[in-house]
């Protein structure tokens, strides 16, 4: 048994009891439950209620019975994709993991040990790179697989075989599956080897048989240019780093993975925009899966191309700073931190994010400051935060690290600071208390300061009934000028340069119909330095289709002309469009309407 005299938290005890019923290394009842949990029978019988539902939301049964105990029954996947959630829950503590441990030790002597050491020659021998955060977690779960696989081997359709057969690691799995005799399906269990490895793996190289991986990734790309107006000046470099989280991204999503600590509610908060931009964006890969992503994993890409598009933003070239960012938790939330910290300090360059088991294999010369989620001993400044930064977050560390390392342009006071310099002037009313001034002056800059992060405009703010139009031309006109036609209402209202018509129609010829969102949608935009006066956006629908590049494979009956500032401020605009995009009764009614009104009241329904 696991006893061990520590508090549980109930979330603990039952991801360890969902653990003992998993393993099946003997036949569990309530009293092995009370007495290797050490609590009441009653607990034993809630938790028992709580595992039962968990597991038929998971589309399994859970039922006892006096031969077997408790045991779960159905598809074997779906069971082992318990088993990670319960592990993930208690790599938290070392407590818990301990226990974890002697429960894996039940199955032979010291078999936890030779499970890490074995994954971990079977790694270095191949030169295989894990994400170091995630590698204890892999190990833990190939464990409880072994142990599984000795009585209900998997069972991968034939799709899947086919898309894991050519990789390299494939070929090299089957020798660390021979370490583990009792696999009674060594073949079937090679291929689930190779799809869990490559759910946790690093890909800095396209390695055989994930070319279309990496296909996927540039479309993934383009179409984030096109729905965001963002032009990445490195593309090949953005397009290779979403690679490198796509490849493992995809065998997570194909062997039903659980994602850790990607904080998906502070980021749908706080980058709602761009997550509905990147979710839209990556229809190319659930096409690909077959299937719809997990928010989890819409996140995490949303992180990787804000990260992309703060790059973008013109830096100062006066004295430069390099900053390391380090999470325990892993990659996705140094992802998020990186992120954050890039738009906050755009005079700092953030090296890539790393884990805090890489922070030793970094040469100190290689950075001059760290940014840390946990306090950490260093040689060098370390500022500790939290994985997303509130408003009140953002204000303290910008004052702190401005005067702690003098960076130019950066000067806020803190709420501390002004009241010190004003209170020595005037008299307090009786009752109120120096400390009540700072918490409602705090209060009232930081309403201020998100009001500020809200002034990005609505579409229905710059798709106004004056820059929508319509056009019965028969025949339609080129489609040269239609984009003349419809960024016409811009150039009135002084929104951009006439010169801007001419490179939105260059764009289209050097790269292509891009413009064309699906369903008879364009939207036509250029670089801000090509003309570009405030940020704006045009419609014109026609009654005849006008053909992009004169292909008839890109028929366009609305054009979106697009005149954006800079890199983000029209996300907000952008975000309603995709949500349009995404509802096919909401698109089919933009493609017949006949009225600027009929447009005006769709844009605003999908902003409510």
């Amino acid at each position: 048994m696991i006893r061990q005299a520590i508090n549980l938290t109930e979330n603990d005890r039952q991801a360890l009891a969902i653990l003992m019923i998993s393993a099946e290394l003997e036949d569990i009842s309530v009293y092995h439950l009370q007495d290797a949990l050490l609590v009441s029978r009653g607990t034993v019988l809630t938790d028992i209620k709580k595992i039962q539902k968990s597991a038929q939301e998971n589309g399994l049964v859970f039922k006892y019975s006096r031969q077997a105990g408790y045991r779960f029954y159905g598809d074997e996947r779906r069971i082992r994709q318990l088993v990670q959630k319960s592990i993930l829950a208690l790599l938290c503590q070392p407590a818990t993991k301990a226990l974890m441990v002697n429960l894996l030790n039940q199955f032979s002597d010291d078999f936890h040990l030779r499970v890490m050491t074995d994954i971990r020659q079977f790694l270095e021998s191949h030169r295989l790179t894990v994400v170091p955060s995630r590698l204890e977690e892999t190990i833990y779960f190939l464990a409880f697989v072994i142990i599984r696989s000795s009585s209900h081997p998997i069972v991968l359709t034939d799709k899947e075989i086919g898309m894991l057969e050519p990789l390299i690691i494939k070929q090299k799995v089957g020798e660390l599956v021979n370490c583990f005799p009792t696999i009674i399906e060594p073949k079937a269990e090679t291929s689930y080897f190779s799809m869990v490895l490559m759910g946790m793996i690093q890909a800095k190289v396209r390695e055989y048989g994930t070319e279309f991986l990496y296909d996927c990734s540039y479309e993934i790309c383009r179409k984030v240019e096109h729905l965001t107006g963002i032009e990445f000046k490195a593309f090949t470099s953005v397009v290779d780093h979403i690679y490198a989280h796509l490849v493992p991204a995809y065998f997570r999503i194909l062997g039903k993975f659980t994602i850790q600590n990607v904080l998906i509610e502070q980021i749908q908060k706080q980058y709602n925009h761009l997550f509905q931009l990147t979710q839209y964006s990556l229809r190319t890969l659930e096409d690909l899966l077959g299937e719809k992503l997990p928010e989890s994993e819409v996140g995490y890409f949303t992180i990787l191309f804000g990260g992309e598009i703060a790059n973008l933003t013109e830096r100062p070239e006066d004295k430069r700073y390099r900053a390391l960012v380090v999470c325990p938790s892993g990659m996705s939330s140094s992802l998020i931190m990186r992120s954050e910290l890039a738009t906050l300090f755009p005079m700092i360059d953030f090296i890539e994010a790393k884990s805090f088991f890489e922070l030793d294999l970094i040469p100190l010369d290689d950075y001059d400051l760290i940014f840390s989620s946990v306090a950490l001993v260093t040689q060098k400044p370390l500022y500790i935060i939290p994985p997303i930064l509130s408003m009140v977050d953002k204000v303290e560390l910008l004052r702190k690290v401005q005067r702690e390392l003098l960076l130019p342009s950066v000067v806020v006071p803190s709420v501390t600071d002004i009241l010190a310099t004003i209170l020595p002037y005037v008299t307090l009313k009786e009752g109120v208390t120096q400390e009540k001034i700072k918490k409602l002056v705090t209060k009232k800059m930081m309403k201020q300061l998100k009001k500020k992060g809200d002034e990005s405009p609505m579409l229905s703010e710059l798709l106004t009934p004056d820059k929508i139009r319509f056009n019965h031309e028969t025949p339609a006109p080129t489609w040269q000028e239609a984009i003349r036609l419809a960024g016409a209402p811009l150039v009135e209202n002084d929104a951009i340069e006439p010169r801007y018509l001419d490179a939105m129609i260059q764009k289209v010829l050097d790269f292509g119909p891009f413009i064309h969102l699906g369903f008879g949608i364009a939207l036509p935009h250029a670089r801000p330095e090509d003309g570009v006066k405030n940020l704006a956006m045009s419609l014109l629908k026609f009654s005849e289709p006008v053909y992009l590049l004169d292909d008839e494979k890109h028929p366009i009956r609305i054009f979106i002309c697009l005149a954006a500032v800079d890199n983000d401020t029209h996300l907000r605009a952008l975000s309603s469009l995709t949500k349009i995009l995404t509802d096919k009764t909401a698109v089919q009614r933009l493609l017949e309407a006949e009225t600027t009104e009929e447009i005006v009241t769709l844009i605003q329904e999908g902003e409510e």
